[in-house]
């Protein structure tokens, strides 16, 4: 069952505070890190804290995904409003601007408006190709006047 974003934020606390606790218990003197190699357990105890500040890296980064998608589920239906609204607005605009016969610009090239239908175009391309395109998708070319 996916998480809610109330869970999602309470697991991103979780882990955030659990890399804090991790690092808490690294040396961060910079002669630790610096210092050039020794005995081999100071070495594999180097190695250790090393694999902790890792481990301690990727659950902040864990942690920040989960915030960021809780935030946008949170956020879903404002951004789905919105992006409804343009598309309304720019399907308006077209349909008062782009006629039968019109040339226009699309994502695959010129072509020419054959059809209108409510929530797209049908249009015809030089090599015979026709297709639907949606109403935000194609430009009206203004004709050079003389």
């Amino acid at each position: 069952m996916p998480m809610t974003p109330e869970q999602m934020e309470a697991k991103a606390n979780r882990l955030s505070s659990q890399a804090d606790a991790i690092r808490g218990t690294v040396n961060d003197d910079y002669a630790y890190w610096t210092q050039p190699g020794g005995t081999p357990a100071f070495e594999r105890q180097r190695a250790r804290d090393r694999n902790r500040l890792h481990q301690a890296d990727m659950m902040v980064a864990e942690a920040k995904d989960l915030r960021d998608r809780a935030e946008r589920i949170r956020t879903a239906p404002e951004r789905r409003a919105h992006q409804q609204e343009v598309v309304r607005i720019i399907g308006e605009r077209n349909d008062a601007e782009i006629a039968v016969g019109d040339r226009v610009q699309t994502q695959l090239g010129v072509g020419e408006v054959v059809r209108k239908g409510r929530i797209n175009y049908r249009v015809s391309f030089r090599s015979g190709f026709s297709m639907l395109m949606s109403k935000t998708d194609i430009v009206k070319i203004e004709e050079a006047s003389p």
